[in-house]
């Protein structure tokens, strides 16, 4: 696991934790059945550990290819962008559960 500190526009500082390694989260069930049902039929098909697997956000493009390694401002948008996705989910759950 990595922290990486990032900042935002407004130049106040946001910690977050960005897992790096692919290693499973702290607290889920080490059977990953009980966690999605339908991850039996995804490990047959892919010969992928159960206790590594990789995050979506380092299936990108960007960090997945191999004849040049991504320079910081692509990595810095691709988390601004991830950062974002998250940011309006929880607005969205929000005013879903609010109406």
């Amino acid at each position: 696991m990595y922290f990486v500190w990032a900042s935002n526009i407004f130049g106040k500082y946001l910690p977050f934790l960005f897992i790096a390694s692919g290693a499973p989260l702290p607290g889920l069930k080490s059977n990953q059945e009980e966690i999605s049902p339908g991850y039996s039929a995804y490990k047959s098909q892919t010969n992928t550990s159960s206790k590594h697997l990789p995050l979506p956000l380092l299936r990108h493009p960007a960090f997945t290819s191999a004849k040049k390694k991504p320079t910081l401002l692509q990595k810095l948008l691709l988390l601004k962008q991830y950062l974002n996705n998250i940011y309006y989910f929880a607005i969205e759950v929000r005013v879903r559960l609010v109406v």
